[in-house]
C-alpha cells in the first residue's frame, strides 16, 4: 500500500494509531516520521505529543499538520505524553514509536497481520536492531542480548523486561482493561505496563527486526544506574496489584528482586561507585542466596584493580559471559 492516505481511510477510525512522544529532538522526528509515512500499511494516523519542547521540534512538527495530530503539554513526561495521545486516539490498535528511533516499512503490516489472525493477543513485539550516531547499524538486538518469550510471559517478564516499547502494537482493550501507563513512574512506566497487560493477555513475538533503536551518549543507557530505582518499584508495585498471584509464587517475587538488585549493583559497578554497588549486591543475596554473580561481583570489588584487569582479560579469552543480559 501507498503511505498516502485516502479520502476513506480518513472518513472513519483508522486501524492503527501511532503515539510519538517528542521533547527536544529537532533532529531526529523528522526522520521518525519519515519511518512511518514510509509504511506498507497506510490504515493510520499519527498523535505526537510534545512535551515541552524548547528547541525547534514545533517548527519541524508544524511542517507535517496536514499528516499528523499535534498535542502539547509542559514537560510531564513520556507516560503522561503517551497517555494524552491514547485518549485523542481512534485506532483499534496502538504503536508506539519515540522520537529518536525509527521503523522498518514492514512493521506496522506485519503486526496488524499478526493481531487480526490471533485475536487473543493482547500484544505484539519484535526484534529490533540498533543504530548510533556514525550510522553504526546491529542486525539483531534480540538474538545477541537477551532471551525472548512469548505467550503467557508474565513471570518470565517479571524477572527481566525483554518487551522493546518502540517494537510493541497493542490492542486498545488492553489499556481500556488495565488502564494507562502509570505517570508516577519517571522510569520503567512502560515495562509497568506490559507487565499488567501480560497478566491478562497472551503476548506475541515477531523474530525480526522492525524497529531502529537509537544508541547515543545522552540516552539513559549511558548513565545505567539510572532507571533501576524505579524498575525495583515496578516488583514491589506488582506485588501490591496481584497479591493472590505473588502469594501463591512468593519464590519469583524473591528472584525477581534479587535480578533487579544485581543489575542495579552491576550498573554501578560499572560507574565506578563500589560502595553503593556493594548494597545491591548483598540485597540481592538476601532475596536470593543462590544469585551467584551477585558473590562473584562482590568478590570483584575486593580484587585490587590490577588483579581484576587479568581476570578480565583472561574472561574475554575464554569468552565467559557474566552480564545481566543473560
Amino acid at each position: 500500500m501507498n503511505s498516502q492516505r485516502t479520502e476513506k481511510h480518513l472518513s472513519r477510525s483508522p486501524a492503527v494509531s501511532v503515539i510519538i512522544p517528542v521533547r527536544n529532538c529537532a533532529d531526529t522526528i523528522r526522520e521518525s516520521l519519515q519511518s512511518v509515512f514510509d509504511q506498507d500499511f497506510s490504515d493510520y494516523e499519527i498523535i505526537v505529543v510534545d512535551d515541552g519542547s524548547t528547541d525547534k521540534t514545533m517548527d519541524i512538527l508544524s511542517s507535517f499538520a496536514d499528516r499528523i495530530k499535534i498535542l502539547r503539554q509542559q514537560g510531564r513526561g513520556a507516560a503522561s505524553a503517551r497517555n494524552l495521545a491514547i485518549n485523542h486516539s481512534r485506532g483499534r490498535y496502538l504503536a508506539f514509536l519515540d522520537a529518536d528511533d525509527s521503523w522498518f516499512p514492514s512493521k506496522l503490516f506485519l503486526q496488524y497481520d499478526y493481531l487480526e489472525k490471533h485475536p487473543e493477543i493482547g500484544l505484539v513485539y519484535s526484534d529490533l536492531s540498533t543504530f548510533n550516531k556514525a550510522g553504526e547499524c546491529s542486525s539483531s538486538y534480540d538474538s545477541h542480548h537477551r532471551k525472548v518469550y512469548q505467550g503467557r510471559v508474565f513471570a518470565e517478564l517479571l524477572l527481566k523486561n525483554f518487551i522493546g516499547t518502540i517494537t510493541v502494537v497493542a490492542r486498545r482493550e488492553c489499556f481500556d482493561k488495565v488502564g494507562l501507563f502509570p505517570e508516577e513512574f519517571t522510569h520503567s512506566s512502560d515495562w509497568h505496563q506490559w507487565l499488567r497487560i501480560a497478566r491478562y493477555y497472551p503476548i506475541g513475538y515477531i523474530n525480526i527486526p522492525l524497529a531502529h533503536y537509537r544508541w547515543s551518549e545522552s540516552s539513559l543507557t549511558s548513565r545505567m544506574e539510572v532507571p533501576y530505582p524505579s524498575r525495583l518499584r515496578v516488583l514491589k508495585d506488582m506485588r501490591r496489584i496481584f497479591p493472590d498471584y505473588f502469594r501463591k509464587h512468593p519464590s519469583l517475587f524473591r528472584r525477581a528482586i534479587s535480578g533487579g538488585a544485581f543489575r542495579y549493583g552491576y550498573a554501578l559497578f560499572k560507574n565506578k561507585d563500589k560502595r553503593a554497588a556493594a548494597v545491591q549486591f548483598k540485597y540481592s543475596l538476601k532475596n536470593n542466596p543462590i544469585q551467584w554473580k551477585s558473590y562473584l561481583f562482590l568478590l570483584g570489588l575486593s580484587i585490587p584493580p590490577s588483579v581484576m584487569r587479568g581476570l578480565v582479560m583472561i574472561k574475554r579469552k575464554m569468552k565467559l559471559r557474566f552480564m545481566p543480559a543473560e
